[in-house]
């Protein structure tokens, strides 16, 4: 596996967790005060540890989950567990057995992969933490739910199931930029998650980097893109988290997905015979780790890139004018904004009540909340329109309400359905 791309692919491994660590402490590299430096810098080391933890967990809460289930149901009064199945009720019976080995292969697969991903970042696996007697705390409920994001991201991402979503949400993007962008051109995906729309993107012959602010992101696509080897690599099992909610049948929601669909070396095409004679026309591909606006309203990355491309990203942002201007200053004169989905604003937070005296009152209530559900401004199409032309973007394409899913489950009763706002925005020149 060589190539330019492949000694770029691996910005991030194996040494992903002191890359991270110093691309988090350069976000904060304006901040004059030493010790809210270190502060930051301790609570961000904890961070990190707290998402590699939350993996090693992942089969544990699984076991939870599914044993106080169990005991939920050994709780009913006689009456109504006597017309319960004996898949329910009879743990001697063959259909409480199968259901109960599904599971627990279900819980194994699912750790044997983060396990590997662990160790591919040079990170303990959870057999590694237990064996040496660590110690350690108990993930949060919100850091094992990303666990169980991760693992449907990479079904929409990485596997055959997710063709049609991918389609629906980067198929757009990949013809818009193949129809107005000159090839060789760098393009930045910010939003990248586990890094599949930069890896078509630069599989098209343009210099990609995707950004991702997420750390479980990160881990998870670092492993996809530099340690998987060949197509259906891993079976995983994304479906459980709520066990039996919204299911028809009980091996729905315990049944595998194989990633990845295809090699990112071979999407890449590293893996030719040709590729050392070719190795200075490949164009580069990288990720970087951190938040957007911090890396990237750096001077120097102003007029530096030719295209933004992104899916799924902008209403990800508690002031998306601070998105849009920081690209705005990315681009060359002439350069392509594109994006596709939808405006749900991740950020929205709760609404200002008749009892709230002042704006401190509010935030003193709401203090354990991340400040940026208290700073979301959440605007319709129309405004966002107007803040593109009015920082100096001319729109050459605009196309409302065509859907897309999310993360959605073939076989699940409730799916997750988007209309979307795709755009194409082209950085205005000026006579100078």
């Amino acid at each position: 596996m060589k190539g330019k791309r492949d000694e770029v692919c691996n910005e991030h491994h194996p040494s992903l967790i002191e890359q991270a660590s110093r691309a988090q402490e350069k976000n904060h590299d304006h901040n004059n005060d030493e010790n809210d430096s270190d502060g930051d810098r301790r609570q961000e080391q904890k961070h990190i540890q707290e998402v590699c933890e939350s993996f090693r967990q992942h089969a544990t809460f699984a076991r939870c989950a599914r044993n106080g289930h169990n005991m939920r149901v050994k709780r009913l009064p006689k009456s109504m567990l006597s017309v319960l199945p004996k898949a329910l009720t009879d743990p001697e019976s063959d259909e409480y057995k199968l259901r109960e080995s599904i599971a627990k292969n279900a819980e194994i697969r699912n750790q044997f992969f983060f396990d590997c991903m662990l160790n591919s970042s040079g990170v303990e696996n959870s057999q590694e933490f237990q064996q040496e007697g660590f110690q350690f705390e108990w993930s949060s409920d919100e850091n094992i739910s990303k666990t169980f994001s991760v693992l449907k991201s990479l079904v929409r991402e990485w596997s055959a199931e997710g063709k049609i979503e991918r389609c629906q949400c980067n198929g757009p993007l990949l013809d818009a930029i193949k129809k107005y962008v000159a090839k060789g051109s760098r393009i930045c995906v910010p939003g990248a998650g586990l890094g599949r729309l930069a890896t078509e993107i630069c599989a098209l012959g343009y210099s990609v980097q995707g950004n991702e602010f997420s750390f479980h992101m990160l881990l998870c696509s670092s492993f996809v893109l530099n340690s998987c080897i060949k197509e259906k690599q891993f079976e995983i099992y994304p479906y459980f988290q709520s066990v039996g909610r919204n299911s028809n049948k009980f091996f729905d929601i315990y049944r595998k997905v194989l990633i990845p669909d295809v090699v990112p070396h071979v999407l890449l095409n590293l893996d030719n015979e040709h590729s050392d004679e070719e190795d200075e026309s490949m164009p580069d591909f990288s990720m970087a780790a951190g938040d957007f606006v911090s890396i990237y309203s750096d001077e120097s990355q102003h007029r530096k890139w030719g295209c933004v491309s992104c899916a799924f990203f902008l209403d990800a942002a508690p002031c998306i004018a601070e998105y849009l201007q920081t690209i705005h200053d990315m681009l060359e004169d002439g350069g392509y904004l594109m994006s596709n989905g939808p405006l749900h604003y991740h950020w929205s937070g709760p609404d200002v009540r008749p009892d709230d005296k002042s704006w401190e009152d509010f935030e003193t209530k709401h203090h354990h909340l991340d400040k940026r559900y208290l700073a979301s401004i959440d605007l319709c199409w129309e405004d966002v329109r107007s803040i593109l032309i009015n920082i100096g973007f001319d729109l050459i394409e605009e196309r409302i309400g065509d859907t897309a899913f999310y993360t959605h489950n073939d076989l699940g009763f409730c799916n997750t359905v988007y209309k979307c706002i795709f755009f194409v925005a082209k950085k205005k020149i000026y006579d100078s």
